[in-house]
């Protein structure tokens, strides 16, 4: 089986693609800089209580986890109890 050679007109997007994550990248090493700063002077404590907060909104944690019995089946019903 031949593997199939991506079309030219596929280039631009991965070079968008590309160009995208290579700035997400740069503007994080940027913050992360400006973080490292920040952690040096008296706003330790405050910059920390913010990343904290940040932190818990998108952390998941054990008391999170929806227990197997609670879960959706695939057809969208309610697992039966177990």
């Amino acid at each position: 089986m031949a593997t199939e050679l991506p079309t030219p007109a596929a280039a631009p997007v991965r070079t968008a693609a590309v160009t995208q994550t290579l700035d997400r990248i740069e503007a994080d090493r940027e913050t992360l800089q400006q973080l490292q700063l920040i952690l040096q002077t008296h706003l330790r404590d405050a910059a920390r209580q913010v990343i904290d907060g940040l932190y818990r909104t998108v952390a998941v944690t054990p008391a999170a986890v929806i227990p197997p019995s609670k879960r959706s089946t695939a057809a969208g019903d309610a697992a039966p109890p177990g």
